[in-house]
């Protein structure tokens, strides 16, 4: 049973690698002229398939043409925006603990490789689970909020003028939030959670049985 048990917390694990690097990550609704848009942001965009993101977070930092690479870059040369300076340590601090729960489930697979250590698993998922929805918390409140909220408008992030104003007209944000992956990494965790508890009351079980045969004899 232990082997059952080690390659199902090991496969449960493992999950979080594809999930993190093809499922969307972030999710972006936005208005422009009264029509809605929603776009999704992947880590690394799948060839095919359903549910597919529409940028990849690394092509575009990787294309001299993409948005995140201007951005970068004008940020490089002139700065941070103003704007953006109270929400860009909710944005590091999310990536900061999201990057610590892949790495805690990583840690999760490799200590059920080498060995069934059901209780240690159990408070990594414990662990994993708290970090992630911390990452949500930082992002969707702390780094999403003022820019769906209007406290931080376009016009402030694109700077003042006619531009600006133009913007500020015909674009609003109306979603931006930590997607499908990150909701998935709280179901991998509480997957491996459930599959650990379950082989471990079953040992507890038996242990007991074994007691009790004992004392009879």
């Amino acid at each position: 049973m232990k082997i059952v048990y080690r390659i199902g917390a090991a496969l449960l694990a493992l999950c979080i690698v594809p999930n993190m690097l093809y499922k969307a990550l972030i999710r972006l609704v936005y208005t422009m002229s009264k029509n809605g848009v929603e776009v999704k942001l992947s880590i690394l965009k799948m060839k095919s398939g359903k549910g597919e993101a529409d940028f990849s977070i690394v092509e575009d930092l990787l294309s001299k043409d993409g948005m995140l690479h201007d951005l970068i870059s004008n940020m490089s040369g002139k700065g941070v925006n103003e704007a953006l300076k109270p929400i860009i340590p909710y944005g590091i601090a999310s990536g900061v603990l999201l990057a610590l729960a892949v790495l805690v489930c990583l840690a999760i697979f490799v200590i059920n490789v080498i060995k069934p250590m059901q209780k240690t698993t159990l408070i990594l998922c414990g662990c994993g689970l708290l970090l992630n929805i911390a990452a949500m918390i930082a992002f969707n409140r702390g780094f999403a909020g003022p820019l769906v909220d209007g406290t931080i408008s376009v016009s402030d992030i694109i700077g003042g003028g006619i531009f600006g104003l133009l913007a500020s007209m015909f674009t609003g944000i109306d979603i931006i939030q930590l997607s499908t992956a990150a909701t998935l990494n709280n179901v991998i965790f509480t997957a491996i959670a459930v599959w650990t508890a379950a082989f471990l009351l079953t040992d507890l079980g038996a242990a007991d049985k074994d007691k009790k045969k004992i004392k009879n004899k």
